[in-house]
């Protein structure tokens, strides 16, 4: 058995590193079979396909989410941006009690130019990453605990949010309209933010 080392400093493309480990894997059929197994309660599939760049011959895997290739958001964001469009003055709560990470969504809200004045969520180390950006891009975002007792008093009347996101931030905004985002199945990828905001253009109508 040998095994591989990898240094993955400035990141890694899944599906690339996935299509470089496929070719040197010994047995596709099951490796494909395994992972599409493990995958498929999430309606995602890999599929090998060849391809070429820049005349180097290659496999590409595909990851489709209930039918629809996997893509970066930076490429093709345009259901965010369509909201936007619709609802440019939309300030998000967003709470911790949802399917997803609050500042990682916080973060993702601001890039597509919404306003994000509050946040509830317990910090960790993983989430330095996006604190930093977060204060970057909107250093006026108060961040809340909800273990802190104090949180009983909470008053929103002056925190100029009219959206959120997350049962709990939805708990201390009950007059603004939410998105509970806390159903059984799991958000994935490009598809999940698709859902997002699609949800989001409902609660926005329903205002």
């Amino acid at each position: 058995m040998k095994t591989i080392y990898l240094e993955c400093n400035m990141g890694a493309a899944g599906d690339m590193l996935m299509s470089a480990l496929y070719e040197i894997c010994d047995q596709k059929e099951w490796f494909l079979h395994k992972m599409n197994t493990v995958f498929a309660p999430y309606h995602i599939v890999l599929s090998p396909e060849s391809a070429v760049s820049c005349g180097i011959n290659g496999t590409h895997m595909k990851v489709t989410v209930d039918g629809t290739e996997e893509v970066s958001l930076d490429v093709k964001a345009g259901h965010a941006h369509h909201t936007h469009a619709e609802s440019p003055d939309a300030s998000f709560a967003v709470g911790e009690c949802m399917n997803g990470d609050p500042f990682e969504l916080a973060l993702a809200l601001l890039k597509y130019g919404f306003k994000v004045p509050e946040i509830y969520g317990t910090i960790t180390v993983e989430n330095f990453v996006y604190m930093k950006q977060l204060a970057l891009l909107s250093p006026d975002t108060r961040i809340f605990s909800n273990m802190e007792p104090t949180m009983i008093y909470y008053d929103p009347a002056q925190s100029g949010v009219n959206i959120t996101i997350g049962k709990d931030a939805l708990y201390y905004h009950q007059d603004c309209p939410g998105l509970m985002w806390n159903q059984d199945e799991q958000p994935y990828g490009f598809a999940g933010v698709r859902r997002l905001f699609e949800a989001l253009k409902g609660c926005f109508e329903n205002k």
